[in-house]
């Protein structure tokens, strides 16, 4: 049986889609899987299978972009010290268990990786969309490119910049999917449109709040709901108010899965804003549960499209 350490955040009931394709392959005989996550939001969801799971605490807040210098240099120490303590906690909790693949989902679990090579175990790696942007151009993370046995990407976009940075390692692209709850109810729709990601300047919600603005002025029967939490969350509240929009547009903050299904199949359209994407699940997700898409040209998109 593979034994295997996975480092990044464990779905929970609240978050349940988070992790939740790593979290599945828990449930095979194969593998004796120790989960190790940043306690978030929620209870975590049971371990399925030869599965365990801990948890430690993790500085979860975003980076404040609004914020002034002394701000942002609090923010980061505050997140480097965080990285440091989780790191060593879970080292600490897997020193003493026979492991012999680490898979860490994010650059910033590095010093587990490093922890892990020394002890003679397997390194791999996995980039979903902001962290590989993160690293792309990093002469930092280039140093420690050589940790790692093998690479996974989710989106093709990533693959040659990762094999330049990676030089001579198994860089695989690993599709992104959904789960099986994503159908579409055949029901009637509102006329509605729906956008979910995380409240942040990467997803654009102002540029995407001033188009509705202009639909809204030739289709005012529509509304706008906006799915999801983040920094910018009561900032784009407050832009919607100065607008005069509230009753055009909803938000109504985190949602789990069975709700997100309900919100898709109830909606006739979905828009993605963003700046940038690896490869999204939510165009994926609400073209399963029916809606119309209206996306930027980012990521795998076009290869979805």
């Amino acid at each position: 049986m593979i034994r295997i350490a996975r480092i990044g955040n464990y779905p929970t009931d609240i978050y349940n889609k988070v992790g939740f394709h790593a979290y599945q392959l828990g449930a095979s005989n194969k593998f004796e899987t120790f989960y190790i996550s940043a306690n978030v939001n929620g209870v975590v969801l049971p371990p399925l299978g030869n599965s365990k799971v801990e948890t430690f605490n993790f500085f979860l807040q975003t980076f404040p972009i609004n914020g002034g210098v002394l701000t942002k240099i609090a923010f980061t120490i505050k997140r480097i010290f965080s990285i440091l303590i989780f790191s060593i906690s879970s080292i600490l909790y897997l020193k003493p268990k026979v492991i012999d693949i680490v898979h860490i989902h994010s650059p910033m679990y590095t010093l587990i990786a490093i922890w892990g090579k020394l002890s003679g175990k397997k390194i791999y790696i996995t980039f979903h969309g902001e962290d590989f942007n993160r690293i792309r151009n990093s002469r930092i993370y280039k140093y420690s490119s050589s940790l790692y046995d093998g690479v996974f990407a989710i989106s093709p976009t990533m693959i040659d910049r990762l094999k330049e940075i990676h030089s001579g390692t198994n860089v695989q692209l690993v599709g992104n999917g959904i789960e099986e709850e994503f159908q579409n109810f055949e029901g009637e729709r509102k006329k509605q449109i729906i956008f979910v990601g995380s409240f942040k300047p990467v997803k654009a919600h102002q540029m995407l709040i001033d188009g509705f603005e202009l639909f809204h002025k030739q289709k005012e029967n529509y509304k706008l709901i906006l799915v999801g939490e983040g920094p910018l969350f009561n900032e784009m509240k407050d832009y919607v108010d100065s607008k005069g929009l509230t009753s055009n547009i909803d938000f109504l903050g985190q949602k789990n899965m069975k709700q997100l299904v309900e919100l898709y199949n109830e909606s006739e359209l979905f828009a993605l804003n963003s700046f940038s994407e690896g490869f999204p699940k939510v165009i994926l997700e609400a073209l399963a549960c029916g809606c119309r898409i209206v996306s930027t040209k980012v990521g795998s998109v076009p290869e979805i499209m």
